[in-house]
């Protein structure tokens, strides 16, 4: 019995339930939930062959007998699957070159299946116990005897021929947890080798089926203990670490957006990306960094990971759906050990990743999970954010710099204008300065928000609020800096965790969909940059989601998409709850008095920043 594809597709539904609630050593069971629907899918794959899902189970040469099954339904009963058929059923006698016919019948052929481990094999099977003919109405109707034979003796063995075969996937978790062992270890290979199929159940929405591993109990007294702080080689170690894990999700992202074709699903690929990156600037952040970065960022993502590979798989063809069964089979079983055996050393590390993404692509090269800082279209694309930006042209030449600052229509050719940008490139104002500074850089700010609104990326009602919130947002975030002056120097302005410019774009967040030099160098491109983020969170997380509607306040748009743009997609509704923390709500508030006093008064408001 092979892997049925659309089955291999519910198997994805593993979701690390015993990694998540606390595994304890001993005897552990990985479930994998197969859904109803997706049984239903493995049976058309499997039975129902014929051309519209049909599956021709008794058909003789002169037609005269026939019985064809079509459109299966699949539930549950009494802790079985039932499956609920379609059927035309057609007898009678040759007799000659014609046929003599005895009965017609059509209607509806209830199954009861028991299913079970396949003794000796790590495979699922289903037996037969009961059947029914059933009216349209779903009532039980009298059919002829021969019906009742050919049920037994056609329909029957076709039923029973269903099977999961779950070996493909426990060569992955047993090949991924010999990756994961950092030495030898006779302890681990007795862990590996004890991975099979323990059970399988039927629930009411679901077949489940669990993967038995045995893992010992940790030394007495064993603790996981907090570890001292890295050493110089380890926070070298550290780093290649996780950029491992970056380009590895990076990667797997934009493989399922290859299946995804649902707008939906899209969208929730771009927000479990962002959140894992916001995630990593948090770790990269924080003053003492933990010593196995990915296995912390890996156990954040997975949960909501695997549930969206699960949803994926019901459309992705055969071979790849049974990859990502593997897939997430190995890796919940790689979770399940180290959460219940914490001794043994399990590690997710650069191999455990590439080992991971080779089961989704075998023919996968190393080159491609190399972590790089360039401009990445595909990447771009899958964000909503179309071609890369272009950095701002050189300014022109005096004459035709000065006949720009006079025609607004020349600010079409390009938002911002070049010479708006040549005049605050390397600009650290004086306090003399500070008027003619704002006046600039707010015109670098009309400049590019313009152009959205001429572009019609943002409803026309709410150009004023998305305004705001672009002007507040630079205020917020740098008091519309691009520079400072550092021992003398003129550089862009960072954060610790990597952000950088007026807008404060973070090089890890937004890694492959920004020209990380140009977001230091040219404040136009870094403006454009923090707008498009802007825009993207606005129109398609606060404005989707109705944040508007909901509150009954529009500002509030801004509120929500500010906290998106502070801390990533999961927190839109952060500004509003009543369990956020002390230090977000600070960072909230400051943002709302900013946006409402641009909002009422303008752009001088923000000299305050430099002590006006």
């Amino acid at each position: 019995m092979s892997v049925p594809s659309p089955l291999s597709r519910a198997l994805l539904c593993a979701v690390s339930l015993a990694v998540m609630a606390g595994v304890t050593a001993g005897e552990l069971s990985v479930p994998i939930q197969l859904d109803h629907a997706f049984i239903r899918q493995a049976l058309l794959d499997q039975v129902y062959l014929g051309a519209g899902h049909t599956a021709h189970v008794l058909e003789d040469a002169r037609q005269c007998n026939t019985l064809v099954l079509s459109d299966p339904q699949v539930d549950a009963r009494d802790g079985r699957l039932r499956v609920v058929t379609a059927i035309e059923a057609r007898g009678g006698t040759p007799l000659g070159d014609r046929c003599i016919g005895l009965f017609s019948w059509s209607g509806l052929v209830e199954t009861l299946e028991e299913v079970f481990v396949v003794a000796g094999r790590p495979a699922i099977g289903v037996r037969v116990v009961d059947s029914n003919f059933l009216g349209a109405d779903g009532v039980k109707r009298a059919v002829p005897g021969l019906l009742w034979d050919w049920l037994k003796r056609y329909v029957h063995p076709r039923r029973e021929s269903f099977g999961i075969d779950l070996m493909p996937a426990i060569l992955e978790a047993r090949s991924l947890l010999r990756t994961a062992v950092p030495a030898d270890d006779t302890t681990v290979q007795a862990v590996i080798d004890s991975i099979s199929v323990g059970s399988v159940q039927v629930n009411d929405t679901a077949l489940v089926v669990g993967l038995a591993l045995s893992v010992p109990e940790p030394p007495p007294g064993y603790v996981r203990t907090a570890q001292p702080p890295l050493s110089v080689e380890e926070l070298r170690a550290w780093d290649v670490a996780w950029q491992d894990w970056d380009a590895f999700l990076t990667w797997l992202v934009k493989q399922l957006a290859q299946e995804a074709t649902a707008h939906e699903a899209r969208m929730e690929l771009r927000e479990l990306l962002l959140d894992a990156r916001y995630e990593l600037r948090a770790a990269l952040a924080a003053d003492d960094p933990q010593p196995d970065p990915v296995r912390a960022l890996f156990l954040r993502s997975w949960p909501r990971l695997a549930a969206l590979v699960r949803r994926l798989g019901d459309t992705v063809p055969g071979t790849t759906a049974a990859r990502y069964l593997s897939f997430v089979a190995a890796a919940d079983a790689l979770l399940a050990v180290d959460a219940a055996g914490p001794q043994l050393g399990i590690r997710v590390d650069r191999g455990g990743l590439r080992q991971l993404a080779r089961i989704v692509a075998p023919s996968l090269i190393d080159a491609e999970l190399e972590y790089r800082q360039d401009v990445d279209a595909k990447l771009r694309e899958l964000m909503g954010f179309g071609p890369p930006l272009a950095p701002t042209d050189p300014a022109p030449s005096a004459a035709l710099r000065m006949l720009d600052w006079f025609i607004a229509a020349a600010w079409a050719r390009q938002a911002p204008a070049p010479e708006v940008v040549g005049r605050l490139t390397g600009w650290v104002p004086g306090q003399d300065e500070l008027d003619e500074y704002l006046v600039i850089m707010g015109t670098l700010l009309t400049q590019t928000t313009d152009s959205s609104v001429a572009a019609g990326k943002v409803p026309a009602d709410l150009a004023a609020v998305y305004r705001a919130l672009v002007f507040a947002t630079a205020w917020q975030e740098t008091c519309w800096r691009q520079f400072v002056r550092v021992a003398g120097k003129v550089q862009p302005i960072r954060s610790a965790a990597g952000s950088v410019g007026l807008m404060q774009i973070n090089q890890h967040v937004w890694r492959g969909l920004y020209d990380v030099d140009a977001l230091a160098a040219d404040v136009g491109y870094n403006a454009r940059a923090g707008n498009e983020i802007l825009l993207h969170y606005l129109v398609d997380y606060a404005i989707r989601k109705g944040e508007h509607e909901r509150t009954g306040d529009v500002d509030n748009l801004a509120r929500a998409t500010y906290a998106v743009y502070n801390g990533g997609p999961r927190h839109l509704t952060r500004y509003r709850e009543a369990d956020t923390s002390k230090a977000l709500r600070a960072i909230d508030a400051a943002f709302w008095s900013k946006y409402r006093r641009i909002a009422a008064g303008g752009i001088a408001v923000v000299k305050e920043c430099y002590g006006h």
